[in-house]
């Protein structure tokens, strides 16, 4: 997968991975999730990348 989530990226880039692969789910889906909610996941889930990598350094 060419968004494939990676520490070494920067949280940025995690954070865009995430958000584009939860819009296409979305879209894919139906799911009614609102772009804020998929933000604020996405924030979420690139903040635990980053605390995961930092650990295992």
């Amino acid at each position: 997968m060419s968004d494939k989530l990676d520490h070494r990226k920067g949280r940025e880039a995690n954070e865009k991975a995430i958000r584009d692969r939860m819009l296409r789910i979305r879209h894919e889906t139906g799911a009614s999730a609102s772009d804020k909610q998929i933000d604020e996941y996405a924030r979420k889930r690139s903040e635990d990348i980053a605390k995961r990598a930092a650990r295992e350094e």
